[in-house]
């Protein structure tokens, strides 16, 4: 007789509850809540919108975490701390008593500096529009990254006055300095200000006045009055570094870093920087064919023999004016291309190699590690999305 042998049925897997999270933000912007909506998906969050946009906390919320922009509301901040919830700080307020996610300063300004210095401008202006903290923050950092440079920034300070009274400074102040002109200002929002000041004074975008904004929104930056130029901050990045530190906050881990600086991802160039202010001729004739050509078999020698210039002479000028020579620019060209397609595509590195103008998939993973000081691999990890895939990278 054959025996039956019982089976215990497996004991159903206990979840663990969704945590829920508050996100109080006292401005908006899509790329930050795109980056804390990618990881609240990723780690199963249940997450509060009520206050994203006014503001206003409820008096009471027995979440498990909150993600809130603190130092623009003295009440609202009071209120947060009151829940005695795990927090995390994505805003101006550097005492606020939690850890803070920002931008890192040093390398957007540095990118903006660069930027510049790329295109031959000597000239450099910072427009203060309100005058708040954050602004005045970014105008210190600059001032001294100028100052380093050998530089110098003029401050164009327009704040505390309407939107007609601001552009009527503006317009008298771009009248008044040097030109060609290159402004930087902290938001997208406050370089379309300054576009609109150039063309109600009559100068020419870029060729008078180049404009540089920053956050590279996509609803500002192709629709402005001319095309904005705007440093890819990487605002979807903070967004998800803050979900992620809050997360191991609410798991009971400590955080004892208060400042985390994520780099932002580089500069979009539109029509409002897309100019050469260099006043050699060969030099700026020999950026033009390396910005049009450097996906090509580009060289040095051969960009002197198509201007009839001897190449010592074109390469002492070029280091003179650019602070590196023709070859640097061509494989920095070539680096920033790839740059791109890593955090915007799935394809292959191998792939990405050879249309960014290197023969190899070594020279490229060679020259990518002089240029930005890490791999292709960590870079496409660091600032893709979730849509380029980890498989993509290999």
């Amino acid at each position: 007789m054959k025996k039956t042998v019982a089976i215990a049925a497996a004991a159903p897997a206990v979840r663990e509850p969704r945590r829920r999270v508050l996100v109080s933000l006292s401005w908006f912007s899509m790329a930050i809540q795109r980056g804390i909506g990618r990881y609240a998906e990723q780690a199963h969050w249940d997450l509060d919108l009520s206050s994203v946009h006014d503001s206003l906390v409820p008096a009471k919320w027995d979440g498990d975490g909150i993600l809130c922009t603190a130092g623009n509301n003295k009440a609202l901040d009071r209120r947060i701390i009151g829940y005695r919830k795990p927090v995390i700080n994505i805003g101006v307020d550097e005492t606020f008593p939690a850890p803070r996610v920002k931008a890192d300063l040093d390398k957007v300004v540095h990118l903006a500096l660069e930027h510049f210095t790329e295109r031959g401008f000597e000239h450099l202006a910072y427009y203060i529009c309100l005058g708040n903290r954050a602004e005045l923050e970014k105008l210190r950092v600059f001032q001294k990254a100028a100052a380093a440079s050998g530089k110098t920034l003029h401050v164009i300070d327009c704040s505390g006055n309407s939107h007609d009274v601001r552009l009527q400074q503006l317009c008298r102040r771009l009248f008044q300095l040097p030109r060609p002109l290159a402004v930087n200002a902290q938001v997208d929002e406050f370089a379309i200000e300054v576009l609109q000041a150039a063309q109600e004074a009559g100068l020419q975008v870029p060729q008078d006045v180049a404009v540089l904004g920053c956050d590279d929104d996509p609803l500002i930056c192709p629709s402005a009055p001319v095309p904005l130029s705007s440093i890819d901050n990487n605002l979807e990045g903070i967004g998800y570094k803050a979900a992620e530190l809050l997360d191991r906050m609410m798991r009971g881990e400590k955080i004892t870093t208060k400042l985390i600086l994520v780099p932002p991802r580089g500069v979009i160039t539109r029509q409002s920087t897309d100019i050469l202010a260099i006043p050699d001729e060969n030099v700026a004739a020999a950026i033009k064919i390396i910005h049009a050509r450097y996906l090509q078999n580009l060289q040095a020698q051969s960009i002197a023999r198509e201007l009839h210039v001897s190449y010592t002479k074109l390469h002492r000028s070029f280091v003179r004016y650019m602070g590196h020579s023709m070859a640097r620019e061509i494989a920095r060209r070539r680096v920033e291309h790839a740059a791109r397609m890593l955090i915007t595509s799935k394809r292959k590195m191998l792939s990405i190699a050879w249309d960014s103008g290197f023969p190899t998939l070594s020279q490229m993973v060679k020259v990518f590690r002089r240029v930005k000081g890490t791999t292709p691999g960590l870079y496409r990890r660091t600032f893709g999305s979730p849509k380029t895939g980890s498989r993509a990278a290999k």
